[in-house]
């Protein structure tokens, strides 16, 4: 079950803890957060440094990568975001 399918089962439970959890998490995946949160797994992230602004990045190898040339930032980033795919409605 991916996240969006297992946030709709919590949200349609009578149990409001869970929705609690579904709308703490929903909101989460809105927010900038702390890099050190960012998933090191290849995962390809919006990344957030001073230096550059928001920009997608990789983990490779120890560090935040760009997802085409493999460099690394002179500045690492502060915080990111996941990538989320656009609405098909």
């Amino acid at each position: 079950m991916d996240n969006l399918e297992r946030l709709k089962a919590m949200w349609r439970t009578d149990d409001c803890s869970l929705r609690v959890e579904a709308l703490r998490w929903a909101i989460e995946q809105l927010e900038w957060q702390p890099i050190d949160t960012a998933p090191k797994d290849g995962t390809t992230i919006l990344a957030f440094s001073k230096a550059t602004g928001a920009i997608t990045m990789l983990w490779i190898d120890g560090r935040f990568c760009d997802p085409v040339s493999f460099s690394s930032m002179r500045e690492g980033p502060t915080h990111w975001k996941p990538i989320t795919e656009p609405d098909n409605d």
